[in-house]
């Protein structure tokens, strides 16, 4: 393989691990554990691209060869788990989301069957064509052989029905949105419909190895170029894309029924304002009612809120919304912050966007248009 080709896959295995860290790091900040699921998927693109940097320093790399497959079998499902969490308001991977990764147990007993009866183990040299290191490897390690074309076979599979899967997806946010935010333009779906286009293109390039497209230059160079395109369209929609769970949910919590046993506690609460309070937490509400953290705890879920500070951040973004419509033309936003409960601008900002889906500047200006 030659050294511009190496050169290439070190930029690829660099890029990929970057967005990857940069990814955990928003995940972390942010408490978003679907971000998750792409930094999982950027590390798995960049062990895709080991084998062949390591080329250009003359390291073996046939011992990288029974990790791809599992490795490219495991990649399209986690893209596609990151979609159906974006929904969900439990993140984490359940059982019901197993099945997407069998394909890749197989792959890894398969790799383990084969591991021990493998052939001698090529040495790239990077002054060689790239053609003729590809040629090497499929004529001197049928194992590699076996292994490659298994997973290529499954990528495609996995190709065409997880985009179909994600594209029924999309859809069905696409209409959950246009039903639940009003002001919602063309615009805010295009992200949407994009990341279905480039996952699309991703998966079945994924599959395509198998007929050997990658043993024409232009074609590899081409499959590299959007290999980064990809890596940044995933980290960039991972970054800016919204977590939807919470804006169906709080739009559910306001058509759900409220006259239940314990809602008289929870109207109390209401009543009295005690999410006003900036420093209001668990301990200060259940005492405030007189009633035990656990059973306050339960009361809220069975109330249809994920948790304690969903249920808060609910009332202080109403709180907000009333504050917003009925603000005199002298006053700034920053009025209405303390006044709805937040500490700061910027938890105030990102708490109402993510609860209504738009700022708190996109929404008064829509108040005041319609007061005109």
């Amino acid at each position: 393989m030659n050294s511009q080709v190496s050169i290439f896959f070190i930029i690829l295995l660099v890029v990929n691990i970057s967005f990857a860290a940069f990814l955990f790091f928003i995940s972390k900040v942010q408490q978003r554990k679907e971000i998750t699921y792409i930094c999982w998927a950027l590390f798995l693109k960049a062990l895709l691209s080991l084998g062949p940097a390591v080329m250009l320093f003359n390291i073996n790399l046939s011992w990288t060869t029974f990790f791809i497959g599992p490795v490219r079998v495991a990649l399209i499902p986690l893209i596609y788990l990151y979609i159906t969490k974006l929904s969900a308001e439990k993140k984490s991977l359940s059982r019901d989301d197993i099945w997407h990764f069998l394909p890749t147990l197989l792959n890894i007993i398969l790799a383990l069957i084969l591991i021990p009866g493998r052939s001698e183990l090529i040495s790239g040299n990077p002054d060689e064509n790239i053609l003729d290191t590809m040629k090497m490897i499929w004529e001197n390690n049928p194992h590699h052989n076996i292994l490659a074309v298994t997973s290529r076979v499954i990528c495609m599979v996995q190709g065409i029905g997880y985009s179909v899967l994600t594209y029924l997806k999309s859809k069905e946010y696409i209409n959950l949105l246009k039903n639940n935010i009003s002001t919602l333009s063309q615009t805010d779906t295009l992200w949407i419909r994009w990341f279905i286009i480039i996952f699309m293109i991703h998966s079945f390039f994924e599959g395509f190895g198998i007929i050997g497209i990658y043993n024409f230059p232009a074609i590899l160079i081409a499959a590299f170029t959007f290999e980064l395109i990809s890596s940044l369209f995933y980290t960039i929609f991972a970054t800016l894309q919204q977590d939807l769970s919470t804006i169906f949910h709080y739009n559910k919590s306001h058509t759900a029924n409220t006259h239940t046993a314990d809602s008289e506690i929870l109207i109390t609460f209401k009543k009295n304002k005690y999410y006003l309070n900036p420093d209001l937490n668990l301990d200060m509400t259940a005492k405030a009612l007189e009633i035990s953290k656990e059973k306050l705890t339960k009361m809220i879920k069975s109330a249809g809120y994920e948790n304690f500070y969903s249920f808060i951040n609910t009332h202080r973004i109403e709180e907000s919304k009333t504050l917003l419509s009925n603000i005199p033309e002298n006053h700034v936003i920053e009025s209405v912050i303390l006044a709805s409960g937040f500490k700061s601008r910027a938890t105030f900002y990102r708490v109402f966007k993510q609860y209504t889906g738009i700022t708190p500047t996109h929404f008064l200006s829509i108040e005041k248009k319609e007061k005109r």
